[in-house]
């Protein structure tokens, strides 16, 4: 798996290869690894954790968006799944408040595993 992000932190584009067995994301503190854990959260449930359990949304705010950028573009994640089978890419844009999905290029209501999603603890990523 290969991810993509800009989100969060990340001024430009970054790749992140992910093995299929663990990856571990090591760097010193200001580096993105939070980004990069609620890049994934976000791009897999369209809120991270820590939006979904505050006691108030007002504080997390435009949280996905580029602080760092004066004009920011519009946050997006992307990952692209390989299989035996070949590999489909996931992207996750957000549009006003809300995350629009694609699969290979093509808009999707949610995800083909969204019905897998919901038995998947929140946050995954430690």
């Amino acid at each position: 798996m290969e991810a993509s992000e800009q989100v969060r932190g990340f001024n430009e584009s970054r790749t992140i290869p992910i093995h299929e067995c663990l990856t571990l994301i090591s760097a010193p503190n200001s580096h993105g690894k939070t980004s990069i854990c609620e890049g994934f959260e976000w791009l897999l449930y369209g809120i991270t954790s820590k939006v979904a359990t505050a006691d108030s949304k007002d504080g997390y705010r435009n949280s996905y968006r580029n602080i760092h950028l004066l004009e920011p573009e519009a946050p997006t994640v992307t990952a692209v799944l390989q299989d035996s089978a070949g590999s489909s890419e996931l992207q996750a844009t957000l549009s006003g408040s809300d995350a629009v999905l694609r699969v290979n290029g093509k808009i999707v209501a949610s995800w083909p595993f969204a019905g897998e999603l919901s038995r998947t603890p929140k946050p995954f990523i430690l």
